[in-house]
C-alpha cells in the first residue's frame, strides 16, 4: 500500500485501463458474456504482489501540469504503506515542503485515490484544498490507473458475470459512467477471459478477499492483530462497509497493534463527541510516549 508525492514523500495505489476499452449501452450487455471470472487463477494473484504493481503504477502517474498524488484509499481516507491513516494536515505539510510544488505559482493538486472527492464539503480534497490554498481535485468513486501511468476516475464497478455475489479479488470488467446508463469496459465483446490485474488494477480488488480467505482470517482474528487489521482493510478499502471495518480495527487495537491504535484514534476524533475525543487523546498520548512513527493527532484536532 503506497502514496507518492511526485518524487517525494508518500506512495501508492490503484487501478485502470490497459485493454482497449469499449463504451457500450448498459441495456445492450449480454450477461452471459463472461468478461471476469472469480475462478480464473489470474484473479487470485496475491494481495502483496498486487500492492507492488499498484505502487509502481501510481508512481508512474505524474502529469507535468499538476502535482499528482497516487495513494491507497477509500471512503475519504488515505493510507500510508504500513496501513496508517494520513490526515490531510500531514499530507499538506509534505506537499508544502516539496520543491516541485512551491514556487512563484502553486500548482493545482490531483489526488489519485478512491472516494477522495466524495463528501459534502468535507471531502479529503476539500480539506487539503483549504490547507494548501490551491485547487485540489480527486475521484468521487473508484480511482483507476493504467500501467503506463494514466489515471481516470470511474463509478459503480461492473462485474459482467451472472449471479456473482462474492467477487473476491476478481477484477471488475469496467465501470458505469455517470447516471446515463453507459459503461466503460476493460475487455471486448466475445473475449471470455478475466481482466489481467497486471494491466488494470483497482484498490477494491487489491484488498478484496475471497470468502474462504475471509473466513480463515476471522478464525484467527481473536488472537492475531494482523488478521484483524487485514479484515479492517478489506471492509474499508474493498467492501466499503465502515461499521464492519471499525469492528475489526477496534479488535486489532485491543490486541496492542500500534498502527491500529493510531487509526482508531483518527476515527474517534472524526466521530466527534467528548467521550470519543477523550479516548482518542488517550490513545494519541500513549503512542507519542512510545515513540510511534507517526504524527501526534492531537495537533490536528485538540482545540478546534
Amino acid at each position: 500500500m503506497v502514496v507518492k508525492l511526485r518524487q517525494t514523500f508518500l506512495v501508492g495505489l490503484a487501478s485502470c485501463l490497459a485493454m482497449h476499452p469499449t463504451s457500450v449501452s448498459a441495456k445492450s450487455i449480454n450477461l452471459a458474456f463472461d468478461c471476469v471470472s472469480p475462478e480464473d487463477p489470474i484473479a487470485r494473484t496475491s494481495t502483496d504482489e498486487m500492492v507492488g504493481w499498484m505502487s509502481s503504477y501510481s508512481a508512474a502517474w505524474n502529469p507535468d501540469y499538476a502535482f499528482s498524488i497516487g495513494g491507497t484509499g477509500a471512503m475519504g481516507r488515505l493510507f500510508a504503506p504500513n496501513g496508517r491513516l494520513i490526515h490531510p494536515a500531514e499530507l499538506a505539510s509534505g506537499v508544502s515542503r516539496s520543491p516541485s510544488f512551491t514556487g512563484k505559482k502553486k500548482k493545482r493538486v490531483e489526488l489519485g485515490f478512491s472516494d477522495s472527492q466524495a463528501g459534502d464539503g468535507n471531502s479529503y480534497t476539500s480539506q487539503l484544498s483549504k490547507l494548501l490554498e490551491t485547487k485540489v481535485t480527486g475521484c468521487d468513486s473508484d480511482a483507476y490507473f493504467v500501467k503506463a501511468g494514466g489515471m481516470m476516475c470511474g463509478s459503480n464497478p461492473v462485474f459482467i458475470v451472472k449471479d456473482v455475489k462474492d467477487p473476491g479479488r476478481s477484477m471488475p470488467a469496467g465501470f458505469s459512467i455517470g447516471t446515463g446508463g453507459f459503461m466503460m469496459l476493460f475487455c471486448s465483446n466475445g473475449r471470455a477471459t478475466a481482466v489481467d490485474p497486471r494491466k488494470v488494477l483497482t484498490t477494491s480488488a487489491v484488498y478484496g478477499l475471497f470468502a474462504v480467505e475471509r473466513d480463515e482470517l476471522i478464525t484467527r482474528a481473536d488472537d492475531d492483530p494482523l488478521a484483524a487489521f487485514r479484515l479492517y482493510q478489506y471492509y474499508w478499502l474493498s467492501a466499503r462497509e465502515p461499521k464492519s471495518a471499525l469492528v475489526w480495527l477496534e479488535k486489532a487495537a485491543a490486541l496492542e497493534m500500534d498502527v491500529a491504535k493510531f487509526n482508531l484514534a483518527y476515527e474517534l476524533y472524526e466521530a466527534g463527541g467528548a467521550e470519543n475525543q477523550s479516548k482518542a487523546e488517550a490513545l494519541s498520548a500513549e503512542l507519542v510516549t512510545k515513540g510511534f512513527a507517526g504524527p501526534d493527532l492531537r495537533t490536528a484536532y485538540v482545540g478546534k
